[in-house]
């Protein structure tokens, strides 16, 4: 397969792939055109501030798998992306607005002429300001809350499918509702809710017992062991407990879904609002919390691999599995780990040859390198088959770092070459003191740092995937899009 490299430089292009700082000092844009300034940022917690009034007329904010707080003003437009994370904060003052939300749990201000929310398979919050002339929300499958008061001319609520609410005292309200379920007016919860279905609701896709619960309170008592399992929550509220051979997953929008617990031979379950618990004695468990303070519990030494991955923050690990990965990224969360005999987390050179020091890890909980002995060790390689690495190096002449399925943490470098592969995307932060860096990214989400004294500094980001960050101060900064 042939790919087209296009070299940038970027001391004589208008294109810059660096955070420079514009009107607003908390501003910065991750790459700039003429006219636009477009900011992005991957895992972890942080605020995005899009500030500008002369040299930009629009903006671009993208928060991947993060949990952002999230503000633009512009002239023109302000263009608002949330996905796969939390987004509890997302103001726009601007002519028109655009936003999107993508399994994500996301709450908009709008403050424009015309706003405009798209929401899939997410938890959706829009308020237009009085004066907005144009207010929509297509809701595609998720759940979603629109409030248009007094003062607005025109509101629309598309609901496709899921549990939506419309509060509207526009000038002129128009509802569509399809498959979904639409409520137009303040609803109150019940004291007590009994559960509104209680089976697979749409039997058998794929050898899969599949339930859709759309106004929530839905519960799954597995008593089929031949068959998958999968429960959508979009209203919240929902109870799954799992015991087949195969595999079970649960995807809850919704808030207040209850604790699931699972037995099958994988369990997964993603948690689009956050708050979710899952008990899992699987061979295979994954939890995937996108708003923040789950809890996930592997308390079986059979259970061969444990991840959780927690873009929203504050989230709660107890495992006792075979190998443990917990990602937290949006910080305050808390790790329990009993290890089961002989396993521990490699911290040294598997081998040493001719003055090079070899790490190879295999598992999903990471390992941690540490390379400094300059009077015996030349070269250091480390190549991480699972994520959740760190590479410490100082060696004279080359330190290299291979993250075959991505998601490494940390690499920080002083030698001559310093060398970083990331095939899976996502990796955390290359900070590189060396002559030469390269770093060579295959996926989404890479950053990279060159310090004022690196002579040659290069990173490769895929144009398809793109939203790498390249904060450069070397002699010479160049971008490959591969």
């Amino acid at each position: 397969m042939s790919r087209t490299l296009l070299v940038l430089l970027l001391s004589c292009l208008s294109v810059l792939v660096i955070c420079i700082e514009i009107e607003d000092e908390k501003s910065q844009c991750t790459l700039q055109s003429d006219s636009n300034c477009q900011q992005y940022w991957s895992v972890r917690r942080r605020n995005m501030t899009c500030h500008v009034s002369e040299r930009y007329r629009s903006c671009d904010q993208l928060c991947h798998a993060g949990k952002c707080n999230i503000s633009c003003i512009a002239p023109e437009q302000c263009r608002q992306r949330c996905y796969a994370g939390s987004c509890d904060s997302m103001e726009c003052n601007s002519r028109k607005c655009r936003q999107h939300c993508l399994r994500s749990e996301c709450n908009l201000k709008c403050n424009s002429k015309h706003c405009n929310q798209e929401c899939d398979v997410a938890g959706c919050q829009m308020t237009c300001s009085p004066g907005t002339e144009l207010c929509i929300q297509t809701c595609k499958a998720g759940k979603c809350l629109m409030r248009c008061p007094r003062g607005v001319k025109y509101c629309k609520q598309t609901c496709n499918y899921g549990n939506c609410i419309m509060l509207c005292q526009a000038e002129r309200c128009l509802r569509s509702c399809r498959e979904g379920r639409c409520i137009y007016n303040v609803p109150r919860e019940p004291v007590h809710q009994v559960a509104v279905i209680e089976n697979c609701n749409y039997g058998l896709v794929n050898k899969t017992c599949l339930q859709e619960c759309i106004r929530g309170y839905c519960n799954i008592f597995n008593n089929d062991p031949q068959h998958n399992h999968s429960q959508i929550c979009f209203g919240g509220h929902c109870y799954l407990d799992c015991n087949d051979y195969h595999k079970c997953s649960q995807v809850c929008i919704g808030k207040g879904c209850k604790k699931l617990t699972c037995k099958s031979g994988v369990c997964i379950q993603e948690c689009v609002a956050g708050g979710c618990e899952m008990e899992c004695v699987s061979e295979k468990c994954s939890q995937i919390c996108r708003g923040g303070g789950c809890i996930m519990k592997c308390l079986s030494h059979d259970t061969r691999i444990c991840q959780q991955y927690c873009t929203g923050g504050g989230c709660k690990m107890i495992c006792n599995a075979e190998n443990c990965s917990p990602s937290c990224y949006a910080g305050y969360c808390e790790y329990v780990r009993t290890r089961p005999p002989g396993s521990g987390i490699l911290k040294v050179c598997d081998s040493i040859e001719w003055g090079v020091c070899r790490q190879a890890c295999r598992s999903y909980e990471g390992c941690s390198l540490t390379c400094n002995q300059l009077d015996t060790l030349h070269s250091c390689n480390q190549t991480c088959d699972g994520g959740n690495c760190n590479l410490n190096c100082s060696s004279m002449e080359r330190c290299n770092q291979n993250c075959a399925g991505g998601f490494c943490q940390l690499m920080t470098c002083n030698a001559k070459v310093c060398f970083q592969v990331c095939n899976g995307g996502e990796c955390g932060t290359m900070k590189c003191e060396a002559e030469t860096c390269v770093q060579m990214c295959f996926g989404p989400g890479c950053h990279m740092t060159c310090t004022p004294g690196v002579r040659e500094c290069h990173q490769a980001c895929m144009t398809k995937q793109g939203h790498c960050i390249f904060d450069c101060h070397a002699e010479m900064c160049t971008v490959s899009l591969v």
